[in-house]
């Protein structure tokens, strides 16, 4: 997803098992993300989350908010994971 020329130090999988919802239950955000160095590709940490949240309302709007909290959860899960880690492999 990058040019030739960029030189990530980090990038970032993931693997969606769960992305869902239904009016008037919470939504489920599920899987595995996994930071990669960027130069080498291996894997420098991996994470299984399971991401729940109550929509405020019933209807579609209180939803797709819930989902958009969920994948902000997510997200600084990652940027943690992120901020903590060193490039290399160490193999």
């Amino acid at each position: 997803p990058w040019q030739r020329g960029d030189n990530p130090d980090f990038q970032v999988a993931i693997r969606l098992f769960r992305f869902d919802g239904q009016l008037g239950n919470d939504i489920a955000l599920t899987g595995v993300w996994q930071l990669l160095d960027g130069a080498k590709g291996c894997r420098l940490q991996a994470h299984r989350f399971d991401i729940r949240e109550t929509p405020t309302g019933r209807g579609y709007a209180e939803l797709v908010s819930a989902m958009s909290a969920g994948v902000a959860r997510l997200s600084q899960a990652i940027a943690e994971g992120v901020a903590t880690a060193v490039p290399g492999c160490s193999r």
